[in-house]
């Protein structure tokens, strides 16, 4: 299993939130390969800036270990291009996600 945590930040939470949300849905449903856990989600305004803090779990179907950082790439590229597809209106909006290993 594998967690990707996202933060979201210069944008205000009622509109950070839902964003990185539909972006998860798009990702669950148009990435065959990648199930998301729902259940795992956790989304919380960000402590020191304006925006959110978001993580969910998730796991790779079907994809050789080999090609699981490639994989953990695109996730990560998708979210972040996803989420700023929904805020192109606000030019000060930072993206950044990483990926790691649920222990």
């Amino acid at each position: 299993m594998k967690r990707l945590v996202t933060y979201v930040i210069n944008v205000d939470e009622e509109i950070a939130e839902p964003a990185f949300i539909k972006a998860l849905d798009i990702i669950n449903s148009h990435m065959p390969n990648v199930f998301i856990n729902k259940k795992t989600l956790l989304v919380e305004p960000h402590d020191d800036y304006r925006g959110i803090y978001a993580s969910v779990e998730f796991y790779y179907r079907d994809i050789d270990d080999e090609k699981k950082r490639k994989a953990s790439q695109v996730v990560i590229d998708s979210i972040k291009d996803l989420i700023k597809m929904q805020l192109w209106y606000v030019p000060a909006v930072q993206i950044t996600s990483q990926i790691g290993d649920v222990k």
